[in-house]
C-alpha cells in the first residue's frame, strides 16, 4: 500500500550500469510517488538490469 505520509519522496527506475533514468518514448523519466509502483514497473526489466532510486521531491521544505 502506498502512503504519501512517508515523506515527500519520489522513486525513479534507473539503468544499473549507467545510472541513467528509464524514460518514456517521449523522453520523460518515469517517477513514482509510491515505492511499490516503482518496484512493479522495474519488474518488467530483466533482474539486475535496473535499480530503484529514492529522492526527495524538489521544492519540499521541512
Amino acid at each position: 500500500m502506498c502512503d504519501s505520509a512517508d515523506g515527500n519522496y519520489v522513486w525513479s527506475v534507473r539503468e544499473q550500469g549507467s545510472g541513467r533514468p528509464i524514460c518514456s518514448p517521449e523522453g520523460y523519466p518515469f517517477s513514482f510517488s509510491c515505492e511499490e509502483d516503482a518496484r512493479t514497473f522495474a519488474a518488467r526489466y530483466p533482474p539486475g538490469s535496473v535499480t530503484i532510486v529514492r529522492a526527495q521531491e524538489p521544492g519540499y521544505l521541512r
